[in-house]
């Protein structure tokens, strides 16, 4: 396997990392802002946890391809 392969696999494996860190930290200030739900509710809060989910699920969908692309290159 060529280092250029091993660098693909492992920015693809850290893009997958911060996805699972960023939809979990979602997750985390979703359940915070329970407490003070009217707030957050009216300042837009389900907004700010659907455009976290959303730049998650795309940075894993990023990690994914990269990762298939570097494990169906026939070069490596």
């Amino acid at each position: 396997m060529s280092q250029h392969a091993i660098g693909g696999l492992f920015v693809g494996l850290m893009a997958l990392v911060v996805c699972a860190a960023v939809a979990g930290n979602a997750i985390v200030t979703r359940r915070r802002r329970a407490e003070i739900a009217d707030t957050y509710n009216q300042a837009g809060g389900i907004a700010y946890t659907a455009i976290q989910f959303g730049c998650a699920g795309v940075l894993g969908l990023f990690g994914l391809g990269l990762l298939l692309l570097v494990a169906l290159n026939p070069r490596t």
